[in-house]
């Protein structure tokens, strides 16, 4: 049972973004929730539906269904009435056409009636003539684009490994930089308008570097001076593949997605050096380190904000966070043409990756 607080004295009370009204019904008085609103109101309590038009008593839509029996070619054939479709069609909507195909098909349930109280609503506007004007009833499927920028921050994870013995968590080197973006919504607005698919495509080029110094004691009165350096810079696309949830009852609409983001790198280059001193004596090598899944995938959460510029414009702004499954990175031999010193060695096995995008854009529709 839904919880709300309703307001005695002005008659309405909310529920998560639910509205609901105080109604007379036989004499008692009953806090209702309003799917439609408009010339005719449509009205849920618990799973019995109503209907007011205008300043008309309240009617209860019922599912219940008569058989007539009618001739065709002197012959007779077996015909279901549904009560709560000739109720709206004979009584209550009879000055509006356009409902007419909807009530042919419509069953007793949220989606269908509200579609239907929705075209009625804008062929026949409260307190004015009648007047029947060119509607059409939600779409299937409502599509939204958008472009925008976005910032990111990401952080690279590097565990020591034979070859790389390195735990350090590198940040990006790189000024905090926008780079382009868009994305595609598909909503369904017959089946619910709060659920939404959301995917996209974000480019991004990051450039890590990780650097030490540190004095080794290695008995004896034997110190050695080592200093290390990592870099690595990536370009690579994202493409977000989430779930959304649009908050109703806002006039801007907050939404929150959740879902899985691939990573396709598309360049990298990486180097490993370190430089080892002692006795006036320095030994120093340098060999790539870094080889990218070639897909990667990772969990991401998005929280969003959609505010209304016009009828077919708005502004988005949104936060998402993604975090690398497997890591970034796989096992592969280095290339002994580019390091020939590193023949035989392997590059790094394990890459924890996170990160946080912060996009600004225009959506269309």
């Amino acid at each position: 049972m839904a919880c709300y607080q309703p307001d005695e004295l002005l008659g309405y009370g909310f529920d998560g973004g639910r509205v609901y009204r105080s109604v007379q019904v036989n004499g008692s008085r009953l806090f209702m929730q309003v799917l439609a609103d408009g010339h005719a109101v449509l009205y849920k309590n618990s799973h019995q539906y109503y209907v007011q038009k205008g300043s008309e008593s309240l009617k209860e839509l019922v599912s219940v269904s008569q058989d007539t029996t009618v001739y065709r070619s002197g012959r007779p054939y077996i015909a279901r009435n549904r009560l709560f479709a000739n109720l709206l069609n004979d009584q209550v909507m009879a000055d509006c056409p356009a409902v007419q195909p909807l009530l042919q098909k419509a069953l007793l349930r949220d989606g269908d009636l509200m579609a239907i109280f929705e075209v009625y609503n804008h062929c026949r506007p409260a307190n004015t003539p009648t007047r029947l004007i060119a509607v059409t009833a939600k779409p299937r499927t409502s599509v939204s684009m958008g472009i925008g920028l976005s910032w990111h921050r990401s952080t690279l994870s590097i565990l020591p490994t034979n070859w790389v013995p390195v735990n350090a968590i590198l940040h990006p080197t790189r000024s905090f930089i926008p780079y382009p973006t868009c994305w595609l919504v598909l909503t369904s607005p017959r089946i619910s308008e709060r659920f939404s698919f959301q995917t996209g495509l974000s480019f991004l080029h990051e450039a890590f570097r990780f650097s030490s110094t540190e004095e080794i004691d290695e008995g004896a009165d034997r110190r050695v001076l080592q200093r290390q350096d990592l870099w690595l810079q990536m370009s690579s696309l994202r493409i977000p593949v989430q779930v959304r949830y649009n908050v109703p009852g806002f006039q801007a609409r907050p939404y929150l997605a959740v879902g899985s983001s691939l990573l396709l790198p598309l360049r990298y280059e990486s180097s490993y050096s370190i430089e080892r001193q002692q006795n006036r004596l320095v030994n120093s090598f340098r060999y790539p380190f870094f080889v990218p899944h070639q897909l990667a995938i990772s969990v991401t959460g998005a929280l969003g904000l959609k505010i209304p510029l016009n009828q077919n414009f708005s502004g988005v702004v949104e936060g998402r966070y993604e975090m690398a499954l497997a890591g970034i990175a796989q096992f592969d031999n280095i290339d002994a043409t580019k390091a020939p010193h590193a023949a035989g060695l392997t590059s790094l096995a394990e890459a924890p990756y996170q990160a946080f995008q912060f996009s600004l854009g225009l959506q269309f529709r």
